[in-house]
């Protein structure tokens, strides 16, 4: 929430430098910063620079960005995160970015005021990357002019293009993880007659688009985005000069470049190729923040995801510092009433309440940092927050259940809506697993009124939800459901002198 936090990154330069004069550019982009469907937060780009020299005499020169740097319109004439890149190729400016340039028509910066409370904190996550470059493996024309690309899986990231053309000439570069067939096979439906273009319907309202305007270079160019990153399979083009070939475009992998730090094979040949469809399926939702999907018009933190991967993610890579800034953004959108969203940074207006199986993310993620990576820090750091939380939580339940939920999220063949009652046995499931976790962080801080207080509150719950849900006669919960069974076991609320009886029921 940039209203709240913005996070700077440090870069060693020493190697670029050079004696005597020297030259500084940066380009900006809208990023989440300016976004036509979230939070609006200013209504141009912002940046704050300080260069710091260190001599071997041991003096110091600082250079910072004021109202004496120069600005401009660059060729990048339209940039969204959702919709794509407009670049126009005849505005570049040549040498721009070098001394000795001349930019006497270049316009003066504006200072900008700093909402009061706004942090400035370092980026300690890793930053998001380029790590690969995929070839295509397919390409075809389904109708006169139009060419489409299979990179053969899906991946986070933008195409790059090569293409030679006319000044003025424009290329509609599309992308999308599906075609008009591919979805139709999805869907069991007839591909007869079907005219294989790409198929934009998942993308929702995200335009997932680039356009380049070519200036005319008869050496050829070179096109890849800089303000956006797509999810994608497949690659239209449109309004290309001349025949592509295979090689004509090329999909760059980009996602938040977490270090690698487990690994797994075997000799089936399945679990090996379910595995790695889990790391690329991780990897192109880690964007800054544990997104849902990489291609729509969503793309947020939503928690509920976050939590049920966190583990998984864990074990793969080393996420400490991209767990530890994503904590800080769920303690920065608490609402007053100890609530936090959905989802995570919580950019729209206003504060929101989240579901309690989304916002238990926060309880969660906070012991995951703690027996994992044994940073008692971040306890320190969130226990009052989530003490707050738990205070919520306590506040919407009803004789210790909680009834406000989604229950089995998206079942299968049962849309959104679950008919197996499951919404209080997975609300109050959470509620009682994070009160034993909040007594278990309590004893880590030695703070022994809190312990107490979490044992006593967790006690209630089981013996509440037992009351309720359990079913003596045939040792099942709730209607008897898979997810009304399973989850109480999950959640350790079942009493341990039924605990295998209560198992063998879902056999």
């Amino acid at each position: 929430d940039y209203s709240k936090r913005v996070l700077y990154s440090a870069y060693d330069v020493t190697d670029y430098l050079k004696s005597g004069s020297n030259a500084v550019g940066a380009w900006l982009g809208n990023g989440w910063f300016i976004h036509r469907m979230r939070k609006q937060y200013e209504d141009r780009c912002q940046m704050i620079f300080q260069l710091i020299v260190k001599y071997t005499d041991g003096s110091v020169t600082m250079v910072v960005s004021d109202e004496d740097w120069k600005v401009s319109e660059s060729p990048v004439v339209e940039n969204s995160i959702y919709d794509g890149e407009i670049y126009d190729a005849r505005k570049e400016k040549s040498g721009w970015n070098i001394v000795g340039y001349d930019d006497s028509g270049w316009k003066n910066a504006i200072q900008v005021k700093v909402p009061a409370g706004r942090k400035i904190d370092s980026q300690l996550m890793p930053p998001m990357r380029f790590v690969e470059t995929l070839r295509a493996v397919r390409m075809w024309e389904p109708v006169e002019g139009i060419y489409l690309y299979d990179f053969g899986q899906d991946v986070t990231g933008w195409p790059r293009i090569k293409v030679k053309g006319g000044e003025g000439n424009e290329v509609l570069i599309r992308t999308s993880p599906t075609t008009m067939q591919s979805i139709a096979i999805m869907k069991n439906q007839p591909v007869t007659g079907l005219t294989d273009t790409l198929d934009i319907s998942p993308n929702r309202s995200s335009k997932a688009r680039n356009i380049y305007i070519l200036k005319g270079d008869n050496e050829g160019e070179i096109y890849e985005p800089r303000f956006t990153y797509q999810g994608f399979r497949y690659v239209q083009l449109e309004g290309y000069p001349g025949e592509p070939d295979l090689t004509t475009v090329e999909a760059r992998v980009v996602y938040s470049d977490v270090p690698v730090e487990g690994t797994f094979s075997c000799s089936n040949s399945l679990l090996n190729q379910i595995h790695s469809n889990i790391i690329w399926g991780q990897l192109t939702n880690l964007h800054s923040v544990p997104t849902d999907t990489p291609h729509r018009d969503e793309r947020l933190g939503w928690m509920g995801d976050g939590h049920l991967t966190a583990e998984e993610a864990i074990l793969n890579f080393d996420m400490a510092a991209f767990y530890t800034k994503w904590l800080k953004d769920i303690q920065d959108d608490q609402n007053e009433n100890g609530s936090v969203p959905d989802f995570v940074p919580h950019a729209t207006g206003g504060s929101l309440e989240g579901t309690p199986a989304w916002q238990v993310a926060y309880p969660l993620l906070v012991n995951y940092m703690y027996r994992y990576y044994n940073d008692k820090r971040i306890v320190e750091q969130h226990f009052n927050s989530l003490d707050k939380w738990m205070g919520y939580m306590k506040s919407i339940s009803e004789n210790m259940i909680i009834h406000k939920g989604r229950g089995d999220w998206v079942p299968p063949r049962l849309a959104y809506s679950p008919r197996d009652n499951s919404v209080s046995i997975t609300s109050t499931g959470y509620f009682y697993e994070s009160a034993v976790i909040m007594s278990e962080l309590a004893d880590l801080l030695s703070n022994d009124i809190k312990v107490q207080e979490y044992k006593k509150l967790a006690a209630e719950i089981k013996e509440a939800f037992n009351k309720k849900y359990f079913n003596p006669d045939d040792h099942t919960y709730g209607t008897g459901s898979q997810t009304s069974i399973a989850f109480p076991l999950y959640a350790g609320i079942v009493d341990d002198n039924v605990a295998d009886k209560v198992a063998n029921s879902l056999a």
